[in-house]
């Protein structure tokens, strides 16, 4: 994959060298369009060969990161201060422990306030989960 990416000049957009110009910039669309072409080739990449070189760790690391960011996003304002919490962990941990953290300070809460929410979000969380694992 990395003589690919030299090959076709792009090796500078994974290692860093080739920074993202601002939005204002004239070169910000080709750059916008380079990468998402680099992703698409990635993606292809690693789910027909695989990839030895690092860079499809990295990726899933990305995407992982990705799916966090959006179910902590997704959530309800009574778990506000637990979101600003874990969105100031470094590194990001992973969603398995995001839903970890969340159920412990919802079992807080309901042991202190005496508040519950419907057992059925847990599932209904559980299931779109593992489908988008899948």
């Amino acid at each position: 994959m990395a003589n690919f990416l030299l090959a076709k000049n792009k090796m500078g957009l994974i290692d860093g060298t080739v920074k993202k110009p601002e939005v204002t910039s004239p070169m910000y669309t080709t750059w916008v369009r380079s990468d998402t072409m680099i992703k698409g080739w990635l993606t292809t990449a690693i789910k027909i060969e695989g990839c030895g070189c690092g860079i499809g760790k990295q990726l899933n690391k990305l995407k992982e990161k990705e799916r966090t960011y959006k179910f902590l996003m997704g959530l309800d304002d009574d778990f506000s201060v637990i979101r600003t919490q874990v969105l100031a962990m470094k590194p990001t941990p992973s969603i398995g422990t995001v839903y970890h953290l969340l159920a412990e300070d919802e079992q807080q809460r309901v042991l202190t306030v005496g508040v519950r929410r419907t057992g059925t979000e847990a599932t209904t969380f559980q299931v779109n989960y593992n489908s988008q694992r899948e």
